[in-house]
């Protein structure tokens, strides 16, 4: 389900997970590559992060990707951003080269085996997180 993304809202909420998240991308034999990454949200409220040679050929082939934040400090939502990613070279030599993610849907996604009532998915629209 597509879920329209209040930017203000996901930086919020990106600020409330950290910088550290995994970017995920669709390798050429289509298997899924999982990389480490920090994401800085910039003030139009798109994705920036460094990123290796496998994700920067991947986001090439296939735009589509998912960066997920695991659980946040209360251990009860991971937070997933799909987007559409463009590679970019360095900015400044010595820099890694970097992808630029637009989200096109975030959603707080609840821990499998959490014993407290509340929704599996929420959409991050500025609406108040459980707590």
């Amino acid at each position: 389900m597509s879920v329209r993304v209040d930017t203000a809202a996901l930086a919020e909420v990106v600020g409330d997970f950290g910088t550290t998240a995994y970017l995920v991308t669709v390798n050429e034999d289509h298997s899924a590559h999982v990389a480490s990454v920090l994401v800085d949200v910039r003030g139009d409220g798109v994705l920036s992060m460094g990123a290796g040679r496998t994700s920067i050929a991947n986001t090439r082939r296939r735009a589509a990707v998912t960066l997920l934040w695991p659980p946040d400090a209360d251990g009860s939502y991971s937070l997933l951003v799909d987007g559409v990613a463009v590679a970019a070279a360095a900015e400044a030599e010595g820099e890694p080269d970097h992808v630029v993610v637009t989200p096109r849907s975030a959603v707080l996604h609840r821990v499998a085996g959490r014993a407290e009532d509340g929704p599996t998915c929420l959409p991050v629209d500025g609406a108040e997180r459980p707590g």
